[in-house]
């Protein structure tokens, strides 16, 4: 199979890409396969692949984001520890943590 024709569309978190466990390859490229394919026999695959590619398509990013270890894709959050702090009690937290 010619894999590529299966381009990931601009804007893609790159997490949704690097967090695939290697195991699960197979499954999300037979998930194209068969979006693909729409039930037709295997050998049809070539023919169809341009006709039904946008199908394929969603159905790779569907389990893509199935199989995916990244609980979201937004990095660098910060830590929300102690946000519903009263300002008096975030002050105390960082002169305490200043102790170690």
């Amino acid at each position: 199979m010619n894999l590529d024709l299966i381009n990931v569309p601009k804007g893609t978190p790159i997490n949704l890409i690097m967090n695939l466990h290697a195991k699960d390859v197979k499954v999300v490229l037979q998930a194209y396969v068969d979006g693909v394919l729409q039930g037709q026999p295997r050998e049809q695959f070539s023919e169809l692949r341009s006709k039904n590619h946008a199908l394929g398509h969603r159905k790779l990013m569907e389990k893509l984001l199935e199989v995916n270890m990244c609980p979201d894709f937004i990095e660098d959050r910060g830590h929300t520890y102690g946000r519903e702090l009263g300002d008096e009690d975030k002050r105390a937290l960082i002169e305490y943590v200043k102790q170690f």
